[in-house]
């Protein structure tokens, strides 16, 4: 188990952030990608996908949770995973660990 600040889990971060069309924070975008028209019509796409998400799915889901769903729980157990990881996110954001099947 690394730590989050562990140099393994930050490269890590830094690798899923540029899967997703994005820079952490204190990161920069690796020289090859600066002036890639690529990876910046991928940035771009990715980044109105997920508006698009938010606006549809997202932002709704949050407000629904926010009066029917009890977000106090410190453990969430979801037995599901995966590419709906986004719907966990959404219905319990103040979660602290996750136990997922």
């Amino acid at each position: 188990d690394a730590s989050v600040d562990s140099p393994e889990s930050i490269q890590l971060n830094r690798s899923a952030a540029l899967l997703a069309g994005k820079v952490l924070p204190g990161s920069e975008l690796p020289e090859h990608l600066k002036n890639n028209e690529a990876w910046k019509n991928f940035a771009n796409l990715t980044q109105q996908n997920w508006d698009q998400y938010s606006k549809a799915m997202g932002e709704p889901m949050k407000v629904w949770a926010a009066t029917e769903v009890q977000n106090e729980q410190k453990t969430v157990f979801y037995p599901f995973s995966g590419p709906d990881f986004t719907t966990l996110y959404q219905l319990f954001p103040k979660w602290k660990r996750l136990k997922c099947n």
